[in-house]
């Protein structure tokens, strides 16, 4: 069976997405789509990993815990990046959903690399503050608590909890997921700053005072 652009629509996952199930499907493609954008990636090679079509965590009581603990966890490092879909930006449903923590968590012990996207408009939203208020992004980063996180299940919640709590923490991980938003965070203030400084010769003498402060607080 082929795809649209006559490869084969099916093969092993080169991206595991990482989701929160509330988010609209149209939007959730949106911004996997705008992820391949801005990052230059070819849809030619590239297959991605969805739960829904895979694992239907509503009915996750069906496997052990140890299953979770063992091969689902190997599969995530097995497909090496996990790509995080982080809506809305400003305070990301993600973060507060049980599962989302345990592919984070997940992601980090087996060392794939994590990607974060969203969609174009809320890019923008980020982008504009994360320019003019690096500061406030930086405090939402900071108040990250990955142990308030929820499920659907009650059971699954307290298994995930307490899988965290044996092994690594929800300090540590808590430490883990806030450097590589801050890292990632960083990477992307950088280069709008940099777009905006290109633009310093035609910009109103507060504009330019304003990003010559970002540049020199990043």
């Amino acid at each position: 069976l082929l795809d649209s652009l006559g490869q084969p629509a099916f093969a092993p996952a080169t991206h595991f997405v990482s989701h929160a199930w509330k988010y609209e499907f149209n939007s959730f493609v949106e911004a996997i789509g705008n992820w391949l954008e801005q990052t230059g990636t070819s849809q030619e090679g590239t297959y991605f990993w969805v739960d829904a079509f895979v694992v239907n965590q509503h009915n996750s009581q069906q496997y052990p815990q140890e299953w979770w603990s063992t091969r689902f966890m190997q599969a995530v490092g097995e497909i090496g990046n996990t790509i995080l879909v982080l809506e809305p930006w400003h305070d990301p449903v993600p973060f507060t959903r049980a599962w989302v923590i345990w592919e984070l968590y997940c992601t980090s012990v087996t060392g794939a690399r994590l990607h974060l996207t969203m969609r174009k408009s809320e890019m923008k939203k980020f982008n504009e503050t994360l320019v003019n208020s690096f500061v406030k992004v930086q405090t939402i980063v900071s108040s990250l608590d990955v142990s308030k996180s929820e499920a659907y299940h009650k059971v699954d919640q307290d298994m995930i909890h307490n899988e965290i709590k044996r092994t690594i923490g929800f300090t540590r991980l808590n430490e883990l997921v806030q450097t590589r938003l801050m890292q990632w965070l960083t990477e992307t203030a950088q280069v709008q700053l940099q777009q905006m400084r290109a633009q310093i010769p035609t910009m109103p003498s507060q504009a330019r005072e304003e990003v010559v402060s970002n540049s020199l607080r990043l």
